[in-house]
């Protein structure tokens, strides 16, 4: 958040210096700090502190809302659970721009919990993300599958996923600014993070390897996708794996700091799955111990602990890359059959 306000402070007045809170150090300004075209648009002279603090404020109240609304229902242990896990904490103390997206998800999925009346505002919300973020463009793809699937005017999301494209491929290739890229990659989750780690710590052989065995692991649950497909509320949950599993791939794909797997973590609140042991025990490992790999990073010289860890860590997350995309998937190919025989 504050790094955020400085870049608007910035684009004011490029002279700007700011302390962070609890900090000593002055930072100035710097040209790119990788957020997307809309932030080089938006200019003032802003009180970061005191917004910051306001907006803290806010954040508390807005879950503290979250839980009145969910004490006594089903659903009320699942949601205390995202708000107590480390990755919403890091999120909150980061106080990142990632956070307005997180609470508009919650406020959709949680709170309204219904699929319909996906209008042009919300279309409008999701574009100033990704102007912001380019990830929630996974978002509106998302948004398309599931219009089209489902047989209604998919126009008005494909036209505005057509614009963001042209501005986003506009901002980053023929301006030439910088794509978004976590500036300490062994600090990061994702297949694009475990890629340039295992390159720069083991070689390339090393990383195949692993990949290896990840399948293998991976293969030998290949029946755990069973317990992710007994869901109530079919309509629903459909629409919710077609619309928000995109983003989760996106998401697990790329290289990315701990405080976004919250997004990860809440697909799983959102849905009520009834899992085996095992399978809570792997989404709560990867829960927990992705946010804390931030803290220490990878120093596999002298660690072994932490290269343990880091493999378990790993494990995990292609698990969860494995059922999100099979649940995705096995949606649309059934999807696709019952159109297939309607037609027959």
């Amino acid at each position: 958040m504050q790094s955020f306000l400085q870049l608007i402070n910035c684009n004011n007045d490029y002279s700007y210096e700011f302390k962070f809170l609890n900090t000593t150090k002055t930072v100035t300004c710097i040209e790119d700090m990788g957020f997307g075209p809309l932030s080089f648009l938006l200019s003032a002279n802003l009180d970061t502190v005191q917004i910051t603090i306001t907006f803290s404020i806010l954040y508390f109240l807005f879950i503290t809302y979250v839980l009145y609304k969910k004490f006594g229902s089903e659903d009320f242990v699942r949601v205390s659970l995202l708000f107590l896990s480390p990755s919403f904490l890091f999120l909150f103390e980061s106080l990142n721009p990632d956070i307005f997206i997180l609470l508009f998800f919650i406020y959709i999925f949680l709170i309204r919990n219904q699929m319909d009346n996906i209008n042009i505002l919300h279309l409008l919300l999701l574009t100033l993300f990704t102007q912001l973020k380019i990830y929630t463009l996974a978002i509106l793809v998302g948004i398309l599958i599931y219009k089209y699937l489902e047989g209604k005017n998919f126009k008005d999301v494909s036209f505005v996923i057509f614009i963001n494209i042209i501005l986003l491929t506009y901002h980053y290739f023929v301006l030439d600014k910088v794509t978004p890229h976590p500036s300490s990659i062994n600090r990061t989750f994702g297949l694009l993070s475990d890629f340039y780690i295992f390159k720069n710590s083991f070689g390339i052989n090393y990383y195949v390897l692993f990949l290896t065995f990840s399948l293998f692991f991976i293969f030998i649950n290949r029946n755990d996708i069973d317990y992710f497909k007994n869901l109530e509320n079919k309509e629903y949950s459909n629409f919710v794996i077609l619309v928000y599993i995109p983003m989760i791939i996106l998401i697990l794909i790329f290289a990315n700091y701990g405080y976004k797997f919250v997004f990860v973590i809440l697909f799983f609140t959102i849905l009520p799955f009834d899992l085996s042991i095992k399978s809570k025990l792997i989404l709560y490992f990867s829960f927990i111990s992705t946010p804390l790999l931030y803290l220490f990073g990878y120093d596999y010289a002298e660690s072994l602990l932490n290269l343990v860890f880091f493999a378990l860590n790993r494990l995990s997350h292609h698990y969860i890359l494995f059922i999100c995309t099979s649940m995705f998937i096995n949606l649309i190919i059934s999807n696709l059959k019952l159109y297939r025989d309607d037609v027959i």
